[in-house]
């Protein structure tokens, strides 16, 4: 009889095997991974071998965390930035017409009068595509602010102006900076909501903040009206109040917000960028209302731009090795995908991304297992536990 050891020596022969099995009702893998034949289980979604995101929902428009959000996905996807893309000036991003055009200009949503009336939008239905403008009597002292994308921008503004990087130690150790941010910050967002967006943001608020609400659509309507009257305080000189959310959250409940914040001499501003040109055209509309200087906000946003404009350079690079796009899954916390006509969408068109999944419908694991998205995204506030997201319920 032949013998496959008849001419064997001693050395030890390790043999990869990989056994892929499927099960009725889920899918499963069995992959060898080392010599002493070991395996490793790979349910659901893990069989993608996709990236695997985890999006911050309060950096996703209307905030400097935007551009943030997109170097994460760049270098989650990619890896570091092409040392081409690294040279570049914010000169160069101008002159680049294609790029500057598309992604860098935009049409002011506020301005301010001679004699410091502040003429701004504020959304007036639930996509925040139509808006109605108001007016103020001069810059915000005291904010409301129920997503963390606000004082985002409030931070930025206010290290532009102490000439500070954004929670370096040196921003952390200005008494002054920290002291102005804690006087504006009044309430409306919980702070451990806050911690999903930024742990450092949340670290900046003051003991006399307040509490109050996971969102625009959980703020109780008494209490707002409560706050928004102790905000503006019982004597003059009164502070200029404004309540600032997303057009899209609340809703139904829209127009009883507003209402109930004007009814008490207060202002709104209810907003939702569905683009990247709409996000610096947000955050200047913020940098106005909250005060900052001309040159304070066209510090902010030069950088921004800068930073989008390496992404965009060693995106470029990049994307011109690929046969096909990469293609992208974006969840929330319904189990449903995001629509397309989010801000997900367009920072995945972006990347230059399949987006043909972003459709709003649930998929079930084999659909998506058959599609084959190789990035896949969820929020940071999602608490579902991750092997759920994944598909994997045992």
């Amino acid at each position: 009889m032949y013998s496959l050891v008849k001419k064997m020596d001693k050395r030890i022969i390790a043999i990869l095997a990989v056994v892929i099995v499927v099960a009725a009702g889920a899918a499963a893998a069995f992959v060898l991974t080392n010599n002493n034949n070991k395996t490793e289980e790979k349910k659901g979604l893990y069989l993608l071998d996709a990236a695997v995101l985890d999006i911050d929902m309060g950096a996703m428009s209307g905030t400097p965390k935007v551009i943030d959000t997109i170097e994460y996905m760049y270098s989650s996807v990619y890896g570091e930035l092409t040392d081409t893309a690294k040279g570049k000036t914010i000169a160069d991003a101008k002159a680049d017409t294609t790029f500057w055009d598309k992604y860098c200009k935009y049409t002011k949503l506020a301005t301010v009068d001679s004699d410091g009336k502040i003429h701004y939008k504020t959304a007036t239905n639930n996509k925040g595509s139509d808006s109605v403008e108001k007016v103020m009597d001069g810059p915000a002292t005291k904010l409301i602010a129920t997503g963390s994308a606000y004082a985002f921008s409030q931070y930025y503004f206010l290290c532009a102006k102490y000439d500070v990087k954004p929670f370096s130690d040196e921003a952390k150790n200005n008494t002054a900076l920290v002291n102005e941010f804690q006087s504006l910050n009044y309430a409306g967002l919980t702070k451990a909501d806050i911690a999903t967006s930024s742990e450092d943001l949340a670290a900046l608020y003051g003991a006399a903040y307040i509490n109050r609400c996971s969102s625009l659509k959980t703020y109780d309507l008494e209490k707002l009206g409560t706050d928004v009257k102790n905000a503006r305080g019982d004597s003059a000189p009164y502070n200029e109040v404004i309540l600032m959310g997303s057009a899209t959250i609340a809703k139904a409940s829209n127009p009883e917000i507003v209402t109930t914040v004007e009814t008490n001499n207060g202002h709104v501003m209810l907003m939702n960028a569905k683009d990247i040109p709409a996000t610096f055209a947000m955050v200047d509309q913020i940098g106005i209302i909250l005060g900052a200087s001309e040159a304070q906000i066209d510090e902010v946003i030069q950088d921004l731009q800068l930073r989008l404009y390496k992404v965009y350079v060693s995106l470029t690079e990049k994307n011109a090795g690929l046969t096909t796009p990469h293609k992208a899954y974006f969840e929330g916390s319904s189990g449903k995908a995001s629509s397309d006509t989010g801000s997900g969408k367009s920072l995945c068109d972006f990347f230059g991304w399949d987006t043909t999944l972003f459709d709003g419908a649930e998929h079930d694991t084999e659909s998506l297992l058959t599609a084959k998205p190789d990035v896949l995204m969820f929020y940071t506030n999602d608490d579902r536990a991750k092997d759920v997201k994944m598909r994997v319920t045992s």
